[in-house]
C-alpha cells in the first residue's frame, strides 16, 4: 500500500475479552502488572472506581485496598503524561441473564514506533491469561455510522455481548478458542489478509495492513482488504446491516433512542455465534 505522511501520533481502541474470571487479587493484580510490563510507556498515571480518575496510581494500595467491602477489583485508570491513555479494567460478571467476559478496554495515543508493541500485547495476554477475543483499531469518521450500527454505540466497546454477534473485522485481531472453532482453523490460516499467525493451539492473530495509521491515511484501501477478507471468512457471522433488526430501529432514530411498535419485528436475524467455555 501507498504511505503518505500524516499525524505522527493517532488514537487506538483495543479491547481483551478473557476467559479467566479474575475473581481475586491475585489473578486480577497479575492482569494489571502484565499490562504495565508489556507497555511501560502506558502506565498508568491516575485511577479510580468511578469518575474522577484522581486518585494516585500505586499498585501496593490497589492490592490493598481491593479485598475490602466496597471495592469489587474494577476500576478505571487514566494516562496524562504523554502518550495519554484511558482504560478499564473488570472481571468476569455473571447475571441471570448472562455471563460476561472479564476485560480490559482502553484507548491510547499512540505513535508508529508504538505499534507492534500493541499488537505485541495482545498475543502475550491471549498466551498468558487465555483470551477468546481481542483486537487493536482506530476508529476514523469513514467508519462510525457503521460502527454505530454494529455496536449500539459510538466506540468500538461499549460492553457490547458477542452472543449476539461479532461486529467486524478489526484492523488487528486475535481469535481465540471460540472463534477458530467456529470459523475453523484452516480458514483462519488461509485468509487473504496482510498477516495470519498461528499464536496457540486455538488461537490464530489476523492483522488487515501493515500499519494501525493505514486507517487514517489510506482508509479505503484498508476497508477493501476488511471486505475481502471477510468475504473469504464470513459465514452468518459477523453483523450484516441487511438482515439485522437492530440495524432497522437504529436509522429511524431522530435523536435519544427511542422505539416504536412499528418499528419492530418478530424476530431478529439470527447470526451464528461461538460457545464460550469460561474458565
Amino acid at each position: 500500500m501507498k504511505k503518505s505522511k500524516m499525524n505522527s501520533v493517532c488514537s487506538a481502541d483495543i479491547e481483551l475479552r478473557l476467559r479467566p474470571a479474575f475473581s481475586d487479587i491475585d489473578s486480577f493484580m497479575a492482569l494489571v502488572e502484565h499490562f504495565i510490563e508489556t507497555l511501560p510507556d502506558y502506565a498508568p498515571e491516575r485511577w479510580n472506581l468511578v469518575e474522577p480518575i484522581n486518585k494516585p496510581f500505586d499498585l501496593a494500595t490497589i492490592r490493598e485496598l481491593m479485598p475490602r467491602p466496597g471495592y469489587n477489583y474494577d476500576f478505571w485508570w487514566k494516562r496524562v503524561s504523554k502518550p495519554k491513555g484511558l482504560g478499564w479494567f473488570y472481571k468476569r460478571k455473571v447475571t441471570p441473564r448472562y455471563t460476561s467476559h472479564a476485560a480490559h478496554s482502553m484507548t491510547l495515543d499512540v505513535r508508529r514506533s508504538d505499534i507492534e508493541r500493541l499488537t505485541g500485547y495482545l498475543k502475550s495476554a491471549s498466551s498468558r491469561f487465555g483470551m477468546d477475543y481481542g483486537y487493536c483499531d482506530s476508529m476514523v469518521e469513514s467508519y462510525r455510522a457503521y460502527s454505530r450500527q454494529a455496536l449500539s454505540g459510538d466506540s468500538f466497546y461499549c460492553g457490547f455481548p458477542l452472543t449476539r454477534w461479532l461486529p467486524d473485522l478489526r484492523w488487528a485481531q486475535v481469535f481465540g478458542p471460540p472463534y477458530v472453532r467456529l470459523f475453523g482453523l484452516e480458514k483462519l490460516l488461509s485468509a487473504p489478509a496482510y498477516k495470519v499467525e498461528q499464536i496457540g493451539p486455538e488461537a490464530v492473530y489476523l492483522q488487515l495492513s501493515e500499519s494501525l495509521f493505514d486507517m487514517h491515511e489510506q482508509y479505503e484501501l484498508v476497508d477493501a482488504e476488511r471486505q475481502k477478507v471477510k468475504a473469504h471468512l464470513d459465514d452468518n457471522i459477523f453483523f450484516d446491516p441487511k438482515k439485522s433488526v437492530h440495524y432497522l430501529e437504529r436509522v429511524n432514530d431522530t435523536g435519544p433512542r427511542h422505539m416504536t411498535a412499528s418499528l419492530i419485528l418478530p424476530e431478529d436475524h439470527l447470526y451464528r455465534t461461538p460457545v464460550f467455555e469460561f474458565e
